[in-house]
């Protein structure tokens, strides 16, 4: 392949991967097997970002593509309009959509540095702002709440601030300086934003040229960190132990490194191909 895709976002051991020109690669890397979908054509209409939903309590392991589409003839800057398309990997079809858009204040979506995060059969985007847009790929419902912290000039989600999902709940992940502070959003049952733990910063633990960690995974008991020294060089990997209160010293990584979160799972894709090249260009067995 000339121009291989690139990696852009997992969900439940299923990768998603950009190809070109708005075509679409969903891989079990597992299993060997994909199916490829190009982006449904809306006149007057944009994709602002993408998700992937793999629902593991089904038998079949449904697999969902969901588009978010916005409008670009809205005249009023102070709002947008969007609109939700769902493509079906199990039946490899686009499913109806609600005819009703969804209209909310302003915001870009975040590039492939953060990835929505899929909980409750709802995909949840954080947007420029801060805020989250979450929509509900079974009810076809959306909403906008905001998150544990405003956008603060020159943070760069994805590298300052991790955010996923833990159990029930929406995960933020907020080095600063000085210390770590991770917020939880409970979807369940009290929807609000708290603290749950505050961590001193591994950079003051020692005499070192390490400018705040950049967290790279949080599963609710350890907190993994890439530190780079201050030119952007290579770094080392600590993980924190929350129940210890202890560091630990992982390894060291290139400047290139790229970390995605990934489970196994035997989930069909429902095509019948198995795609030797693209497994063995990513290293994924």
């Amino acid at each position: 392949m000339n121009n291989p895709p690139f990696l852009f976002a997992s969900c439940g051991g299923i990768l998603l991967l950009y190809y070109k020109h708005r075509s679409y690669f969903v891989i079990n890397p597992i299993k060997g097997e994909f199916n490829f979908v190009q982006e449904d054509k809306h006149d007057g209409w944009v994709v602002g970002s993408v998700g992937l939903a793999v629902d593991s309590n089904t038998h079949s392991y449904r697999v969902r593509l969901v588009f978010v589409h916005v409008s670009k003839h809205r005249n009023c800057l102070e709002n947008q309009m969007c609109r939700f398309t769902i493509y079906n990997f199990c039946s490899s079809q686009w499913e109806e959509r609600n005819e009703e858009d969804f209209v909310c204040k302003s915001s870009g979506f975040l590039g492939r540095n953060i990835q929505p995060v899929y909980l409750h059969n709802s995909l949840h985007w954080l947007r420029e702002d801060g805020s989250i847009l979450s929509f509900d790929v079974e009810k076809r419902r959306a909403r906008i709440f905001q998150g544990p912290v405003k956008l603060i000039f020159g943070t760069r989600y994805g590298y300052d601030i991790w955010f996923g999902g833990v159990g029930d709940s929406l995960v933020f992940v907020c080095p600063s300086k000085y210390e770590t502070v991770i917020y939880v959003y409970d979807l369940v049952h009290t929807k609000t934003w708290k603290i749950w733990h505050r961590i001193g910063n591994i950079s003051l633990t020692g005499k070192n040229d390490y400018k705040n960690g950049f967290p790279i995974i949080f599963d609710g008991q350890r907190l993994v960190l890439l530190l780079r020294n201050k030119d952007g060089g290579d770094g080392e990997i600590f993980m924190h132990n929350i129940l210890e209160k202890s560091w630990e010293k992982m390894g060291i990584v290139s400047a290139t490194t790229e970390f995605v979160p990934f489970v196994s799972t035997l989930a069909k894709i429902n095509s019948g191909y198995v795609f030797e090249e693209l497994r063995n260009n990513f290293h994924l067995n």
